[in-house]
């Protein structure tokens, strides 16, 4: 949660989340397979319920100079043991907002802050995720606050099925591939998001930005080196015509937009 809280303070204004299912069918914010990677333990998402993963420190690697780097000094990760009480978390903050979320507390946390959610699993496993996703939106009432996205075509195909027309999506990769390079038409979807580069290809070209205006879509950018994570290629995308940027410093982008 404090990451999320620290982004709307910054000026967020939309937020975007990874989501995946646990073992006990709850979904929860989090963007790798494994839970290795921030909490400083190991075990699979999909393998855990929500009480387990909820019990790990989920700010146990972060660093706010770097992401990811996990080779600093033990000093250098301020918030880490602010989950299990080893060490003090930040004023007007508690130890549970260090731990691993769920989306439907995220959601109901920020009412008012439209979501960008990407569904990480895949398979058996993103057939659970679409389900649970649909049933906190239709509890929360979020259908016109929430966009859908994930790499898998074939995912985001299954979660409009299930979900219907009210629930905003954005295009996987081969759609977004079959747009771009073979002049297929792109589906009902209402953002286009793409990295700068797909591998050596520039996405950010004119003819890019000509083809989403010709579609109606508008154009989200997430970075994908954290060197473009700066003021200065912030508003370079701004000027080529991007409409929205996913981007891990959101006070570079509200100085933007003053």
């Amino acid at each position: 949660m404090y990451a999320f809280q620290q982004a709307v303070v910054e000026g967020a204004d939309i937020l975007e989340m990874d989501v995946r299912i646990t073992a006990d069918g709850v979904l929860v914010v989090h963007h790798d397979e494994t839970v290795d990677g921030n909490t400083g333990v190991s075990g699979t998402v999909s393998e855990m319920t929500v009480a387990e993963l909820q019990l790990l420190d989920n700010a146990w690697w972060w660093s706010p100079t770097c992401w990811p780097c996990r080779d600093l000094g033990e000093g250098d990760y301020p918030l880490r043991g602010a989950r299990t009480g080893d060490t003090s978390p930040p004023d007007g903050f508690t130890s549970e907002d260090f731990r691993i979320e769920t989306f439907f507390d995220i959601a109901s946390a920020f009412p008012e802050m439209p979501l960008d959610v990407e569904i990480k699993d895949e398979g058996a496993l993103a057939s659970e995720a679409i389900a649970a996703l649909i049933s906190d939106i239709d509890a929360l009432n979020r259908h016109d606050s929430v966009i859908v996205a994930s790499f898998s075509s074939d995912v985001i195909a299954e979660f409009k099925q299930a979900a219907g027309p009210d629930i905003a999506t954005s295009p996987g990769t081969d759609e977004m591939v079959a747009w771009v390079l073979n002049g297929e038409p792109l589906g009902d979807h209402a953002v286009v998001q793409v990295p700068p580069f797909y591998g050596d290809v520039e996405v950010l070209v004119p003819s890019f930005f000509e083809a989403a205006k010709t579609a109606g879509v508008d154009v989200w950018v997430w970075m994908s080196d954290t060197l473009q994570e700066n003021y200065d290629y912030y508003l370079e995308l701004v000027s080529m015509g991007a409409d929205g940027i996913i981007n891990g410093r959101p006070e570079a982008m509200e100085r933007i937009s003053q």
